[in-house]
């Protein structure tokens, strides 16, 4: 028994060296690394060539002709839902390959209070519920509200899930807090281990489940028209939401403590950069139209 436990540990460390990194996941790496550079040079040439958008990054604004605005801009403001579908496909795409394609962390987070919350299969139900709540505020402000309000979500949302997953390429991450086994018959336990089965412990810092959450709460708070009585309810909504969900993420032994922090700081930080583009310019058109 005692050798059996010693081989294992030895089969572990061999597993997680660096040695163990073969070619062919360095080289997707620098394939994953080119998509999402690729990405970022799209953007960057729509922000040069698109007059609003580049006031809104704090840009010199030189005029341009009618003739010359960019047509990019003028299908983001007109069909916002393919827009959000095209980042969906990017996002599960690059995601996907992550998974299948890095099976060695270089790095298992890990910090003493992960070791002193306890296990919490009941925490699946606000897990899950992250799934339906980032399309629900997405439309409902796209509806509801000023197209400058869905905008203002939109686009730190999708930058920061963007800047996580180019961390996930940049530094493998992992870890190694899940229960060996999760008992119980029970719709919870399954559920669980479904999740345990489809999503594995790979690429977690930033959590992305957490900056999500955050910039979603902070999006009621920002948008007037929860201010409106019978509106009022969904910001402490919002709020309850928000910690069940971040909690879930260590309960749920999905998450370290260090994920859920720098995915919260990593929310913060992208929504003060967007608050001082969005005063250095004057209510850019994208975000209007």
């Amino acid at each position: 028994m005692q050798e059996t436990r010693i081989l294992s540990r030895i089969n572990k460390q061999k597993l997680l060296s660096p040695a163990s990194a073969s070619p062919k996941h360095t080289k997707f790496r620098a394939d994953v690394f080119t998509i999402l550079s690729a990405f970022c040079l799209v953007f960057f040439v729509f922000a040069r060539y698109n007059h609003t958008l580049q006031r809104t990054l704090g840009g010199a604004a030189a005029p341009i002709p009618e003739k010359e605005v960019c047509s990019m801009r003028n299908w983001f403001s007109r069909h916002p839902v393919s827009f959000m579908a095209f980042y969906l496909l990017f996002y599960l795409s690059a995601f996907h390959w992550l998974e299948v394609h890095i099976a060695v962390p270089d790095v298992l987070v890990h910090c003493h209070l992960d070791d002193l919350i306890p296990f919490c299969k009941y925490a699946i139900v606000p897990y899950f519920a992250w799934f339906l709540w980032i399309p629900f505020t997405l439309f409902y402000l796209l509806w509801k509200a000023p197209r400058a309000d869905f905008w203002r979500l939109c686009l730190p949302l999708f930058a920061g899930m963007t800047i996580a997953l180019a961390c996930y390429v940049i530094l493998p991450t992992g870890l190694d807090l899940r229960p060996y086994r999760v008992y119980g018959s029970d719709l919870f336990a399954r559920a669980v281990r479904m999740l345990y089965a489809t999503d594995t412990p790979l690429n977690v810092c930033p959590s992305i489940h957490v900056f999500n959450s955050v910039t979603l709460m902070m999006a009621y708070y920002r948008s007037h028209i929860f201010e409106e009585p019978r509106r009022r309810w969904m910001r402490p909504a919002a709020d309850v939401l928000c910690f069940s969900i971040v909690c879930s993420t260590m309960l749920l032994k999905q998450h370290s403590c260090i994920d859920v922090v720098l995915g919260a700081l990593l929310a913060l930080v992208l929504d003060a950069l967007f608050n001082r583009a969005a005063e250095r310019s004057e209510q850019p058109q994208i975000w209007h139209a």
